[in-house]
């Protein structure tokens, strides 16, 4: 059966975000294979510093009976943006992808 199927974000993505962070309301997202919307999160920090806010954005969406949308995190500081905790193609995954290693072979 064809579908999209969303991964999203590798296991120390997750964690990053679990004590240091909050979800906001967000207007961001990206479409899977039948022009469905898929909704994408934003977080804030906590504490003041100089992160000012974390996207999760779309990485990768390669094929396998549908789009895989692998997603990373967007890191917008006081001194610009950069994208962290992105997946690696590593050959050695067994099965298309591992969420603790943050690899995927597809």
């Amino acid at each position: 059966m064809r579908c999209t199927q969303f991964i999203g974000l590798r296991q120390s993505a997750h964690d990053f975000l679990k004590e240091n962070f909050t979800q906001v309301e967000s207007s961001r997202s990206t479409t899977g294979m039948f022009d469905e919307v898929v909704p994408l999160r934003e977080w804030v920090p906590n504490a003041h510093g100089d992160i000012v806010k974390v996207r999760e954005v779309e990485q990768t969406a390669p094929w396998s009976s549908g789009p895989m949308i692998f997603t990373c995190l967007e890191i917008e500081k006081t001194t610009g943006k950069f994208l962290d905790y992105m997946w690696k193609q590593d050959r050695a995954v067994v099965s298309e992808y591992d969420r603790g290693t943050g690899a995927f072979w597809v």
